[in-house]
């Protein structure tokens, strides 16, 4: 980025009200964030021995923490020989970035016993109280960690991919209107593209309120779908829409742009994905569901230098007495992954970011939609497997219940068949032949 397009973006920025606050004193954190923002900090004052060192004492309630250890070390390898060979950006990303992000891809819960596969060091919660907020901690008072037996060359996530979160590389996010920050006067960027950003997937629960009539519409002359009326992803059409994003990422290597630089590239998109998540909630004016409001986590780095940071809205009264958006970008944490206690930091961290968008961010944009459409959903997610019951779950698996199922044969005829009596309401099995079930 050259001088001239720094400057421009510089003060379009100010003149649009973003601001990169850098580091601030929890005095000046926003109230509807300070518990998350103490939680990012407090898990980024996690060193490398305390953890290893807890994780005897609690293997049988939390197993998943060796596999964490085990990753945290593997990422530093990782980020140490990219230094030393002195990869290109798409080098470091390709062997950084998916690493950092693995638990958007997994699902969290077993296949076989519906239990946690994983929880986040501290789970991710809100300062409100609120019916959902007790509905949240109801729901995780009674989650129970996996005692499936594992079978040799199994790993610890191998519960699926996850369906609740997808992302996009090198998308073009749409300005309106467009940007004036070229270097060449008159020239306009209507178009921008983040190396990467996550955002929800359009499970069954959002289409059926997406493609449900507009609650407003009803009093019009012309009905029209929540779809038609509300802006729900930045991006272009594709096949499958990615809705309200709420994560934004930019790389680049150990010697590229500065973190200013890479602000400025970013700041416009911040803004963009902000402003979605604010319409959408003063679109549900007094009935929202929403007491926190708009949030988007800002992952940046250079090379083997990371940096999480967190956008967040402000209304603020303007000089004419009219509300203006502020939109201000918070510093949280920054280290150096090629050492052991930064590179576990962030992936406590980054665990932490899904446990939040999981738990509490998905829920709240489903919330708001749910206001704004006429359509009925189900607290349960169609397809999304750790939304099932356990008993739904049981029976999804009784087609592989034996697969999971180790039969002893010595002694007994090759084809045991005739053994086998299989119903929906379970398996029936010869109990002399069982030797283990999950």
């Amino acid at each position: 980025m050259d001088h001239a397009e720094y400057a421009n973006r510089w003060n379009l920025a100010k003149e649009l009200h973003i601001k990169f606050l850098g580091p601030v004193q929890p005095s000046q954190w926003p109230s509807t964030h300070e518990r998350l923002f103490s939680d990012v900090q407090k898990l980024g004052k996690r060193t490398f021995h305390w953890f290893t060192e807890s994780i005897t004492i609690d293997t049988l309630e939390k197993p998943w923490r060796n596999a964490i250890r085990n990753r945290a070390m593997r990422l530093s390898k990782l980020a140490e020989e990219s230094k030393r060979i002195r990869r290109n950006e798409d080098s470091w990303r390709f062997t950084i970035e998916n690493e950092v992000m693995h638990r958007f891809t997994v699902e969290v819960a077993c296949t076989q016993c519906r239990k946690r596969l994983w929880e986040s060091e501290i789970p991710a919660t809100t300062d409100s109280i609120n019916w959902q907020a007790d509905s949240l901690e109801a729901r995780r008072r009674k989650r129970k960690p996996c005692r499936c037996p594992r079978v040799w060359g199994q790993n610890y996530d191998d519960g699926g991919i996850n369906m609740l979160f997808s992302d996009r590389v090198k998308a073009t996010i749409k300005h309106y209107p467009a940007l004036e920050v070229a270097a060449q006067p008159g020239r306009l960027k209507k178009y921008e593209a983040p190396d990467r950003v996550y955002g929800l997937k359009q499970t069954d629960n959002f289409k059926i309120l997406l493609d449900s009539t507009d609650r407003r519409s009803l009093v019009a002359s012309t009905r029209r779908s929540l779809r038609e009326s509300i802006e729900y992803t930045p991006f272009g059409p594709e096949g499958e829409p990615l809705l309200y994003p709420f994560l934004i990422m930019e790389a680049k290597t150990s010697n590229g742009a500065s973190r200013a630089e890479v602000d400025m590239q970013t700041a416009f998109c911040i803004k963009r994905l902000l402003k979605l998540q604010h319409d959408l909630r003063a679109a549900t004016g007094d009935d929202t569901q929403w007491p926190t409001g708009p949030l988007v986590w800002f992952l940046n780095w250079r090379g083997e230098s990371w940096d999480v940071s967190v956008g967040t809205t402000e209304t603020q009264q303007g000089g004419d007495m009219n509300s203006e958006i502020h939109y201000n970008i918070v510093d949280l944490w920054n280290g150096n992954i090629s050492y052991l206690d930064d590179s576990l930091q962030l992936l406590l961290i980054v665990d932490y970011i899904f446990d939040w968008a999981r738990d509490i961010y998905r829920p709240a944009i489903l919330g708001e939609l749910d206001v704004l459409a006429t359509g009925d959903i189900t607290a349960t997610d169609p397809g999304v497997f750790s939304t099932m019951s356990s008993r739904i779950a049981s029976w999804m698996n009784a087609s592989t219940e034996g697969q999971t199922t180790q039969v002893s044969t010595f002694g007994e005829p090759p084809d045991l068949n005739y053994l086998k009596v299989v119903s929906q309401e379970g398996v029936i099995r010869d109990a002399h032949i069982i030797e283990s079930r999950c």
